[in-house]
């Protein structure tokens, strides 16, 4: 409740001083204009924080507008701004699922922030940095591949030009993008491509644990299980296996009161658990999973919302494992506790869950079925049946 009273006074007095901004505008444009536009700003970067994106968008959008007739009578004051106004409008599209629309306020920023580079590039090289690499992200979101390779080899180049300026503030940087690279090139079946990246990634996340292990660890483990995830695609059986342990083994000195860090944990214990299930290691795979299993439950129990998705594949995997190791009545539980979760989720989000309810229905039939339990066969071949059926309506 005082949570919300605050946000309700934060917006009317961001509220108020645009209202006040408008006012002294309509006496004096010239010398209030910039005030007007930076309140526009502040108040659709509230909306945008507050996922309230009808709200955020006219802010957002009128404080452009004044930026630009800013910059156009004083370019070097403001352009700079504009570029970071037009960057974060353009962000702000991505978070709301409207990613075409960041297309052209991200191109605009980043060909400011490149006549401001050549001007000063030790000042806006970092910037124009991180606005080519969100360009980057945009056009891979939108699935054009040959325009996000080219945009994300260019922020490489100048994350790698910032690390050997300033380590200490662009190395994470470097180290991300390079990481961030290999995991497309992987998903590309570029292999050469993407073990390259991964390894300088790993190299570099190497570097930074050693100099900060409490923030380098963590991501030194997350780099680690990329590249196994890696070499598992490229069934390399041997190096998968003992990079997911390398990161295993280093997400369990992180995870002790960390939230993220356990999740990390949990993930990877399921990666390795699906890794061994595809060498038909049940046993290992099941230990896996239970591990992680245990994990998230704790987590679940502290955060429903944020991780009963990943309890519910969980369960749904172990359901399959005990399936394929003739253990019939566990797998029945696992399978019938997946079940119970993703039918929560399809009635929060059908859009996002329906398929994947289905699949496990899918699972579940066949399950009985192989059983000659024709009774509960023909009840979920029913209930998968008028899931289909609501989604095509």
């Amino acid at each position: 409740m005082d949570q919300n009273m605050t946000q309700s006074s934060d917006e009317q007095q961001l509220l108020e001083e645009v209202s006040r901004c408008r006012e002294l505008v309509q006496q004096n444009p010239r010398e209030h204009k910039a005030d007007l536009a930076a309140a526009l700003y502040n108040l659709g970067e509230f909306y945008a924080e507050e996922h309230r994106s009808a709200d955020a968008e006219p802010y957002y959008l009128q404080a452009v507008s004044h930026y630009m007739e800013l910059a156009e009578e004083n370019p070097q004051m403001f352009r700079s701004v504009l570029a970071e106004v037009l960057n974060s409008t353009g962000v702000f599209y991505v978070y709301s699922n409207r990613t075409e629309h960041a297309v052209p306020y991200i191109l605009q920023a980043v060909s400011l922030y490149q006549m401001l580079a050549e001007e000063d590039l030790e000042r806006f090289k970092g910037s124009l940095a991180m606005t080519v690499e969100n360009l980057a992200r945009v056009y891979l979101f939108l699935d054009e591949e040959e325009e996000m390779e080219k945009y994300y080899l260019q922020a490489c180049d100048l994350y790698e030009e910032l690390a050997a300026e300033d380590p200490a503030e662009y190395s994470q940087y470097l180290a991300r993008i390079l990481n961030n690279i290999g995991n497309i090139y992987n998903c590309q079946g570029r292999a050469d491509d993407a073990e390259r990246y991964l390894l300088r990634g790993r190299d570099q996340y190497e570097r930074l644990a050693e100099e900060n292990p409490e923030t380098g660890l963590p991501n030194l483990a997350r780099a680690l299980t990329n590249l196994a995830t890696f070499y598992a695609t490229q069934e390399d059986l041997e190096k998968a296996e003992e990079l997911y342990r390398q990161g295993i083994a280093i997400q369990e000195r992180c995870a002790d009161d960390d939230e993220v860090n356990k999740s990390d944990l949990a993930v990877t214990l399921t990666n390795l658990g699906t890794f061994y299930a595809g060498y038909e290691r049940y046993e290992q795979a099941k230990e896996c999973c239970l591990r992680a299993l245990s994990i998230q439950q704790e987590l679940f129990e502290a955060n429903a919302e944020g991780y009963m998705q990943s309890l519910a594949s969980t369960l749904e995997r172990l359901g399959f494992l005990y399936a394929e190791t003739d253990d019939p009545e566990d797998a029945e539980m696992y399978y019938l506790r997946a079940l119970s979760f993703y039918e929560e989720l399809v009635r929060e989000d059908p859009e996002t869950f329906s398929e994947k309810l289905a699949e496990l229905l899918k699972m579940i039939v066949l399950f009985y079925a192989e059983h000659d339990d024709r009774e509960k066969t023909m009840k979920y071949l029913g209930q998968l049946r008028a899931l289909v059926q609501d989604s095509e309506e």
